[in-house]
Formats: C-alpha cells, sequence, structure tokens
C-alpha cells in the first residue's frame, strides 16, 4: 500500500510539471526567517532571541502559516508581502540588509518608535516596495541616493526624524504618489519632480532654500513652511531675482516716459473716436427696428432693448429672440413679473460653458428672486417634443430631484429655469477652498449624499422608463445643495439621449458610480472617472485599501467596513455596460442596506459608550 500511495503521488507531480501547473510551497526559506530574526532583533537593539520569540519569530515557526506578528502574507503564493511594526517601542537600528532578503516585500512600516541611525543604502535591495513609513523616529544621516532605485515605490514617509544633507534624485522614482518630509533637517533646493501626478509633498520645518518649482504651488504654504530659505508662490517670501527684475522694470527713463504718454493720449482719442462711430451705428439700429414690425411673444410684449450683460446680450447679439411665452411650471409662486421679456433683460452672470450648453445666472430684481437659466444646446428636438418632455418631467417630482421653475421654446432657442441653489455643488464642497460656512463633508454626509442621490436617480428611471429618459449628463457639478443642505439633481432629461434604453440608464448607472469614486477619494474625477477607477483598483490590489479614501474621512467616526462596501458599489457601478451590470434600484438598495447597517453600529457603539 505505502509503494502505491509513492507512484501515484509521483505521477501526479509529474502530471503537474507536464502541464506547468505551479505547485503550491508556502513556507518561507530558513536563511529568510533567520535574516528576519536578526532584522527585529537589531531593530529592538537587543541581540538576544527574548524579543523574536516574544513576536513569536522563531526558526521552528513559519511567518505565513504561523502568523508571525507584524507580518502579512500573499495567501495565493505564501511570501511575505508587509512588515507592519508600529508604536512598539523599539530603540534600535534598521537593518536594511537583513530586512530585504524577503524579495517581495512591498509595505515596510516601523512608524513611531524610537528608532535610531541611518537609513542603509541596502534599502534599495527591497526591489518590490511600495510603502516605506518611518515617520516619528529618531533616524539621522542623509536619505541613501539607492532609495531612487525602489521603481515601484509610492509612498514614502520619513516625517519626524533627524534626517539631514540633500535629497537624493526622487525625479526617477516614475509612480511615486506622496512624499512626507517635514520635521527634519534637510537642505539643498526641492528636487525637481513630477508635482501634478503627486497626491501628497510636505517638506515644512527643514532647511530648503531657493525657489519652490512652479507645479508645487499647488500643495500650499503649509507644506513648505518652517524653511527660511525658501521663497515663491505659495508663500509670501518673494525670490530675490524676481524683486530685481521688478524694480528693473519700473525704473523707466524719462524720454521712454514722455514717449508713452504721448502713445496712450493718441490712443485715447482713436478710442473716443470709435466708440463715437458704435455708439450712431448702434443708434441707427434702435431706430430701424423701432420702425420695423414685431412679431409679440405674446399679444403684449415684445423685446424693446438687450444689454450685453443681460441672457439677450449673451445669447445672441444680432438677432431677436421671439417666440411663445415662457412656460411657468410653478403657478403657485407670487411671480407675475415673471416673463421671457424680464427675463432676457435681467442681469446675467456666465457660471459654466460646455458641450451640452452654457449656464447663466440671472437676478430678476422685480421677482426679488435668483434663478439658473440652462441654455440647451444640442437637443434637437421640436418645441412640442421638447414642451411635451418638460411638463413630463415635472410631473415627475422627487425630492432629490431639482424641479424646474419655467422654460421656454422656440425653434432655435431652449432655455430651462432653475431657483439658484446658494449652498454650490458636490464638487464645490469636495474640491473647493473650505471656510467656516463650508467645512469638508464629513462620512456620514458623504454616505447619507450617496444614498438620496441614488433613490433620487432610481426614482426618475422607474417613472421615466416608457419614455425611455434618463440623466444623460449626471457628474458632481450638476449634483446641487439644496436649503436644507441636501442634495438635489439639476438638469435631469437636459442631454441628448442614444435612443437605447439600457445604454441611457446603464449611462447613468456608470456616471454614479464615478460620484461615489469622488465622494470617497475626495480626488477630482479626470477622463470620465476611468483613470481614478484604476487608481483605485490597483492600489485595493496592493492590499492597501485605506489609502484610497479621502483622509478627511478616516477616522474614528467612519467604520472602514461601510467604506470598504461602498467602494465596491462603485466600483459594480462602473461595470455596468455588463449584462449583469445592476439597476439604479439595485444599487439605491445596496447603499440603503449598508447605511442602515451603519446607522445601526452607530447605535450600538452609542449604547456601549453610555
Amino acid at each position: 500500500m505505502p509503494t502505491f500511495l509513492f507512484f501515484t503521488t509521483f505521477k501526479i507531480l509529474s502530471i503537474l510539471i507536464l502541464f506547468n501547473f505551479p505547485i503550491p510551497s508556502f513556507c518561507v526559506e530558513v536563511h529568510i526567517k533567520r535574516s528576519l530574526i536578526d532584522f527585529i532583533q537589531k531593530l529592538s537593539g537587543d541581540n538576544s532571541d527574548d524579543i523574536a520569540k516574544t513576536f513569536g519569530w522563531t526558526i521552528s515557526t513559519d511567518p505565513c502559516t504561523h502568523q508571525w506578528n507584524g507580518v502579512s502574507c500573499n495567501n495565493e503564493t505564501g511570501t511575505l508581502k508587509k512588515i507592519i511594526l508600529e508604536n512598539k517601542g523599539f530603540n534600535g537600528s534598521i537593518d536594511a540588509s537583513s530586512l530585504c532578503r524577503a524579495p517581495r516585500l512591498t509595505v515596510v512600516s516601523l512608524h513611531h518608535n524610537e528608532l535610531q541611525g541611518p537609513l542603509l543604502p541596502e534599502i534599495s535591495d527591497c526591489k518590490q516596495l511600495t510603502h516605506l513609513l518611518i515617520n516619528g523616529n529618531k533616524l539621522s544621516g542623509s536619505l541613501p541616493s539607492s532609495i531612487s532605485n525602489l521603481d515601484n515605490l509610492k509612498r514614502v514617509d520619513i516625517s519626524g526624524n533627524n534626517f539631514s544633507g540633500e535629497l537624493p534624485n526622487l525625479s526617477l522614482i516614475s509612480g511615486l504618489k506622496s512624499f512626507l518630509a517635514q520635521d527634519n533637517q534637510l537642505s539643498g533646493s526641492i528636487p525637481q519632480l513630477d508635482f501634478e501626478f503627486l497626491d501628497d509633498f510636505n517638506i515644512s520645518g527643514n532647511l530648503f532654500t531657493g525657489k519652490i518649482p512652479k507645479d508645487a504651488a499647488k500643495f500650499g504654504a503649509e507644506s513648505f513652511s518652517g524653511n527660511p530659505g525658501l521663497c515663491g508662490e505659495p508663500l509670501a517670501r518673494v525670490c530675490q531675482d524676481e524683486t530685481t527684475a521688478s524694480d528693473e522694470s519700473k525704473a523707466i527713463p524719462g524720454e521712454k516716459l514722455a514717449m508713452i504718454i504721448g502713445y496712450a493720449f493718441l490712443g485715447f482719442v482713436v478710442i473716443l473716436f470709435l466708440a463715437f462711430m458704435i455708439y450712431k451705428k448702434i443708434d441707427n439700429k434702435k431706430k430701424e427696428r423701432t420702425n420695423t414690425s414685431v412679431n409679440p411673444i405674446n399679444a403684449s410684449e415684445s423685446i424693446t432693448e438687450r444689454s450685453p450683460y443681460s441672457i439677450d446680450g449673451l445669447l445672441n447679439m444680432d438677432s431677436p429672440l421671439i417666440a411663445s411665452a415662457l412656460v411657468v411650471l410653478k403657478p403657485n409662486m407670487s411671480i407675475p413679473e415673471l416673463s421671457f421679456e424680464n427675463l432676457l433683460k435681467a442681469p446675467a452672470e456666465l457660471l459654466g460653458k460646455n458641450k451640452n450648453g452654457s449656464t447663466y445666472k440671472v437676478v430678476l430684481e422685480e421677482v426679488g428672486s435668483t434663478f439658473v437659466v440652462k441654455r440647451v444646446k444640442e437637443l434637437k428636438m421640436s418645441e412640442d417634443e421638447f414642451s411635451k418632455r418638460m411638463l413630463r418631467i415635472d410631473r415627475t417630482r422627487h425630492e432629490s430631484v431639482l424641479s424646474a421653475v419655467a422654460f421656454y421654446c422656440s425653434k432655435n432657442e431652449k432655455l430651462v429655469l432653475y431657483d439658484y441653489q446658494q449652498n454650490g455643488s458636490i464638487f464645490n464642497l469636495l474640491h473647493g477652498n473650505f471656510n467656516a460656512n463650508h467645512q469638508p463633508l464629513d462620512w456620514y454626509k458623504r454616505l447619507d449624499i450617496a444614498s438620496r442621490v441614488a433613490n433620487g436617480l432610481a426614482f426618475m428611471h422607474k417613472e421615466l422608463e416608457d419614455i425611455n429618459l434618463s440623466h444623460g449628463n449626471l457628474k458632481s457639478t450638476n449634483i446641487l445643495m439644496g436649503i436644507d443642505i441636501n442634495p438635489v439633481i439639476s438638469e435631469y432629461g437636459l442631454t441628448v439621449q442614444s435612443g437605447t434604453k439600457k445604454n441611457d440608464f446603464m449611462d447613468d448607472v456608470f456616471n454614479f458610480g464615478v460620484i461615489l469614486l469622488e465622494l470617497l477619494t475626495g480626488k477630482v474625477v479626470q477622463n470620465n472617472g476611468t483613470e481614478l477607477a484604476q487608481w483605485v483598483q490597483s492600489v485595493v490590489k496592493e492590499e492597501w485599501t485605506v489609502e484610497v479614501f479621502d483622509k478627511f474621512i478616516v477616522g474614528d467616526t467612519a467604520n472602514e467596513e461601510t467604506m470598504v462596501r461602498l467602494l465596491k458599489v462603485a466600483l459594480l457601478c462602473m461595470n455596468s455596460g455588463h449584462a449583469s451590470g445592476p439597476s439604479m434600484a439595485g444599487v439605491a438598495s445596496m447603499i440603503d442596506e449598508l447605511r442602515e447597517d451603519e446607522e445601526e453600529g452607530s447605535i450600538v457603539s452609542l449604547k456601549c459608550d453610555n
């Protein structure tokens, strides 16, 4: 019987080798284990075996199968991936040579210990390293130039140490996303990095000198403060060469000054002459228009004058907009002066412009209200079709969808009025400058926004399914914050539809997934959100999911499990092109479920605290 088992096993192994099937091996080699034990002993400053045994790091056990304290492995390959020994009170040194004997190590986190000495050049032997977090120690010396050879490095945090000297050429690390080096004694000039692709950068509290690179100014003055030798934006300290150049440019010889004054006077005369001719021409056109018969908007209305700062002036300076009267959708409002004529003459401010049209802020002093006027573009449909669409949308009302106040439609122009929402959009709140009135959105508000928008969109999809009318242009700039600081979806149905129900509704689901990623990561969306989704998936794949989330929502008040679940919903939405992709109703149901779980968890936590 043993002989039979031997030959059976031999045959199975032969078949596996023949067909290139991987033979699993989940044991870390002995020489690697010895090196890691040497590493933790030098980390603690104690060469005895006691510290290693305390953490379960022994030759007789395996780091992965026996779960050494502070060690994480790849479950599929059985290889060591992360060493996380934070706040352990270690006061020794980092033996990079021993550490990097683990060939597939990706994360080393030793922050907030009492580690001393330099970071040795052998750190570059950790070829797969993506995260090096050694902040909050007493490390000293200069950073080794060999660190630039770590091609996979994404996040480096050396802040709160005693590092000195100049920084190595970090620009050689193409995928670097974060570099934090504040509160050290580093000197020299700021290295030329690809600041456009950096998420975090901080060198405050050092001895750097010279001009701050232009692209680095986006990180704000707090990232460069405490360096007496730095100058240029975003600091208030102007660089000496710029000051000299500015002073020299201000010094104008007397002869040149006289010449400039002469030319200025001549230009002034020319401008006066041109202004007189333009005024005369406009006056003649007004007289011609007065003498020409005009088809009135209704029996009593006609366009009498236009201003370049009005909707009329901004839309078309050459021909009057004349057609049927403005259709008011909220007759219960006390706004008898709301007419097409008053709308055109009212002061207007251009808020935005894209391929789908332009948006204006209009103040109607007679009504005492402020509106937003959306000029719809590329929506090629008849006046009757547009009117039917607007009336149908108006009958389909939901608290999370902004209703139109009125609309106007002619052969050449289509305008839709909304109440102006003074609290801005989700985009503004996520990416704008925060002040006393607009604090960063916390986790619970972001979850609430996601739930309300999902339910509003699901309701509209269900009610307008028979005419296949989706939103068509859903994005964070179109999710506004109402008076009650609750989100409302604006501009529903004002975009050209593809004509295919699945495609139109799935586009809304995809775009909602992008908005979820924006809420979770706090990052600006580019290229329709595909780049953001790829970045999220790459970070999650490295098992460092917490790096995805916006720093404003990561903390004691946020449930990381719920955030991860919502992240999965976002990625599922962006996979909505598949036949098995979720509907908006399904997405809303998933979000409501995890929101309920979050609320129940908060209640339980509150009871425990009491």
